[in-house]
């Protein structure tokens, strides 16, 4: 039976009850491929796996559009990082207006952190005589160099904030005769194996696949990035410190200081407590299936999903949490 749900000091919603009944929803997607339509389609499986004759929808889309349209509540459901917050908050492109991201979102779980990384081939730095982005701009190397389609918001944003952090802009990369490429993954990886890019600044999990990839086909390893640099992304930007260890890839000597890039499943007006509390019910009950869906979903477990960062936990997520007995972080 369903009771009616109200709120304690905690933004936990009370009184709620499952109802076993199908969940119908729209999920608002970015990519139709990819990391996003990875986690999409996986969530739409697990909804129908514990309520039988549910249909969650995944839409893919841009990445601002999803946003969009989820707090216009278009959509129940959708995906949110900090950078993508941060930006609708403040009408940067590609938003031309303000959204009020922090108070009509609120996240469900995090079901992957990624982290960026900065790919290079080994011929580029020892042709060059470099080995760091100092060396790359005090000897202003023409450099060819990808940071993604500036549409992959989360990923095009970090990379170009890491990159001027390091004292590098694009323009400057064109004034020393080197050139900047706005491709997807795929592109990137085939053009660092014919030798087209020299670098390539992108996030994911490791090890990565398209990095090994490209090991296979030519040299490559990661670029050190400096810690005066990543401090001055984490906090631009609401990043964490991570590091990606040696062992992931056999060409590292040490381990390689980087920043995480994490995505939450978030609910926006259009999703009433119950369909949260459902949502998240679901999950927890399929983190076996989930986690084996991808590799980078292994390190996914029940004690992750009620972090929440900067955001506001939902309170119908809150609400399971609390029922099973997961510790609640606080807000950062």
């Amino acid at each position: 039976m369903l009771l009616l749900a109200s709120w304690n000091i905690r933004g936990v919603a009370e009184g709620l009850s499952d109802d076993g009944k199908p969940l119908d929803a729209t999920f608002a997607g970015a990519s139709a491929q990819g990391t996003f339509s990875v986690i999409g389609e996986a969530l739409g499986e697990i909804v129908r796996r514990e309520y039988p004759g549910s249909s969650l929808t995944y839409e893919p889309g841009s990445n601002a559009g999803a946003l969009i349209r989820l707090v216009q509540g278009e959509a129940e459901f959708s995906f949110l990082s900090t950078i993508m917050a941060q930006r609708a908050e403040t009408g940067a492109e590609p938003f031309r207006d303000k959204l009020e991201v922090y108070e009509k979102v609120s996240t469900i779980f995090p079901p992957v952190t990624m982290v960026y990384y900065v790919i290079v081939r080994r011929d580029f730095l020892e042709k060059n005589g470099v080995a760091t982005f100092a060396d790359i701009r005090n000897k202003k190397v023409p450099m060819h160099i990808s940071l993604n389609q500036k549409g992959n918001i989360e990923v095009y944003h970090g990379a170009r904030a890491i990159l001027e952090a390091e004292g590098i802009t694009e323009e400057a990369i064109k004034s020393w005769g080197g050139e900047v490429f706005y491709v997807p993954s795929g592109t990137y990886t085939d053009m660092i194996k014919d030798g087209k890019l020299d670098i390539v600044i992108t996030a994911g999990y490791y090890p990565d696949r398209r990095v090994i990839e490209m090991q296979q086909a030519t040299p490559v390893t990661l670029l050190p990035l400096l810690e005066s640099s990543l401090n001055a992304v984490s906090d631009a930007l609401n990043l964490e410190h991570a590091v990606i260890p040696k062992s992931a890839y056999d060409f590292l000597e040490n381990d390689y200081r980087t920043l995480n890039l994490t995505l939450w499943v978030v609910a926006g007006p259009a999703a009433t407590d119950l369909e949260a509390y459902k949502f998240t019910k679901a999950v927890y009950n399929n983190l076996a299936y989930f986690q084996n869906v991808h590799p980078m979903f292994k390190g996914f477990s029940a004690e992750l999903m009620p972090q929440h960062g900067p955001f506001r936990l939902n309170p119908g997520a809150a609400s399971f949490y609390n029922e099973v007995g997961l510790s609640i972080p606080k807000g950062d």
